[in-house]
């Protein structure tokens, strides 16, 4: 999807791109010659970030998936653009469980997490079905019940119905040449989710690069013409996921968190 001399630069939609996984998202495709559209909660934090991004070919836009109006001021904003990739990275972490959530919590990981995407996506899709082009990608993972369904289950709900999101649109735009897919971790990477709630020290989480650059691979180097409906995970996807350790003690992302669950309950 790289531009030839002539051609209009391309543009990507990378949301809750002011830290983190979603930066590093960004900054590879500011590096891969795209406009790129960073959104976050804050609009301070956005503009910050746009100089880590780029500068001529970065826009920074205010999106709190948890205020109706601000996705409603988002939408409006867009839906003049022509937009080529949408990565929704924007997320919302709660650590607890069915009996202790409050219904308020509940509510905004929903919005954030499942009706932000979908509401999101609406607009870009009429836009891509005219041009019969276009990749959306959801970070979200595989739909698998397991105990974190017992631990943490508000949270996997909002996401696990991001998923089935996934492959609902993957099948209803099969006769077209729009992919959908989902990508996931099989790490800790060192984020803001990890290191504020110390579920682990640094030298057992990956650079958020090793996502940045699953997503690269997924963009560039797949057909979008048959590449669809994919729940991809980076240590089946990328070749030397040794590269992006930043220690020697890397583990698994679902035993971290349910030793850190589990050490917490008890």
């Amino acid at each position: 999807m790289k531009k030839s001399k002539n051609e209009k630069m391309p543009t990507a939609l990378v949301t809750g791109s002011s830290r983190g996984i979603g930066l590093a998202i960004a900054q590879m495709f500011s590096r891969n010659s795209f406009n790129v559209i960073i959104t976050g909660t804050k609009l301070q934090n956005v503009i910050d970030a746009k100089s880590k991004v780029g500068l001529n070919n970065v826009s920074a836009l205010e999106l709190d998936l948890c205020n109706p109006q601000s996705i409603e001021n988002f939408r409006n904003r867009i839906n003049k653009q022509t937009i080529d990739v949408v990565v929704h990275n924007a997320g919302m972490l709660s650590l607890q469980n069915w009996q202790n959530i409050s219904s308020k919590r509940w509510e905004q990981m929903f919005r954030v997490n499942t009706l932000g995407p979908m509401l999101i996506s609406k607009d870009i899709i009429t836009s891509m079905r005219l041009r019969n082009k276009g990749q959306i990608l959801f970070f979200s993972p595989p739909f698998k019940i397991d105990d974190k369904v017992k631990l943490i289950g508000p949270y996997m709900q909002t996401k696990l119905a991001q998923t089935t999101f996934m492959h609902s649109l993957a099948y209803s735009l099969k006769d077209t040449d729009i992919s959908v897919n989902s990508f996931w971790t099989n790490f800790p990477i060192y984020t803001d989710a990890i290191s504020h709630r110390n579920v682990t020290e640094k030298e057992s989480c990956m650079s958020p690069k090793i996502i940045a650059d699953m997503v690269e691979n997924i963009v560039f180097n797949e057909n979008p013409k048959t590449f669809r409906g994919n729940e991809i995970i980076d240590v089946d996807y990328l070749q030397n996921t040794s590269r992006y350790k930043l220690g020697n003690r890397v583990q698994n992302l679902d035993r971290v968190f349910l030793d850190f669950l589990k050490q917490k309950s008890s």
